[in-house]
């Protein structure tokens, strides 16, 4: 029994008709490799996709009628209760361990190869933080460019509207046109 949720079986059937075309062209000494091979190509599409869907999703937001309490729901594409990205993980693993079975160099360079993709994945990875910090930076730099240049803006309005208010205040004092009186009260 295949349990899954969303998109997760397509793990599964990705895997079978790979592995089923993959044994039909190549010959039957090298079925141990077909098999692999399906895995792997199995795995590459679990975990692109399952990292693409599960992370797309935004899940909707429920309200409960009676606490208030807001419930968000999203769906999770999965095989077997585990997240599709996981099982492409899994399947890595089985085909290499397949290779080690069919032969040790050949898992080996399998590993190998697994690695330097690990190494190069994270290590590009952490280039495009750096990158993002930078860029973050100048973002923050050009708004507090920005808001110090409005401030000293308001700063000259204030000042202008302070001039401005005063000489209104003289003109708006008619009592300077009034006869001066010099009594004494």
């Amino acid at each position: 029994m295949i349990v899954w949720s969303g998109k997760g079986v397509l793990s599964f059937a990705v895997l079978l008709v790979s592995i089923g075309l993959l044994r039909l062209t190549m010959p039957i000494e090298l079925s141990d490799y077909a098999n692999a091979l399906g895995f792997f190509i199995s795995a590459i599409f679990s975990f692109y996709f399952g990292l693409k869907w599960n992370s797309q999703d935004e899940g909707r937001v429920f309200v409960d009628e009676k606490t208030g309490e807001r419930v968000k729901v999203k769906n999770s594409h999965t095989l077997f209760w585990i997240k599709m990205e996981y099982i492409g993980l899994i399947f890595l693993i089985i085909g290499i361990l397949i290779l080690f079975k069919a032969s040790i160099w050949s898992g080996l360079i399998s590993l190998f190869i697994v690695g330097v993709l690990i190494y190069y994945i994270l290590s590009s990875g952490g280039k495009k933080l750096k990158k993002e910090e930078e860029h973050a930076k100048q973002i923050e730099e050009i708004f507090k460019n920005a808001i110090e240049k409005n401030e000293s803006e308001d700063r000259q309005n204030d000042k202008e509207t302070n001039v401005n208010k005063e000489d209104k205040k003289e003109e708006e004092d008619l009592s300077r046109y009034m006869p001066k009186t010099d009594k004494k009260e």
